[in-house]
């Protein structure tokens, strides 16, 4: 697959992530993508990895005071 970091199933995926209001439903979005990563060049799989990373942190953030 050709640059997904500016298609359309990359923004389905970030989507994917960015939905989750719950670190655990946040994980089962991750294992979802890791799944189908054979679909993913290493770019995008790059990028959306920092994005999960971006979202856990904000997700854990928001049940630690």
């Amino acid at each position: 697959m050709t640059n997904l970091v500016f298609s359309s199933d990359f923004l389905v995926r970030w989507d994917t992530l960015a939905k989750p209001k719950t670190g655990p439903e946040l994980n089962a979005a991750w294992r979802a993508i890791t799944e189908q990563a054979d679909l993913i060049n290493l770019e995008g799989l790059n990028e959306l990895w920092e994005f999960y990373l971006e979202r856990l942190e904000e997700l854990e953030g928001k049940t630690v005071p």
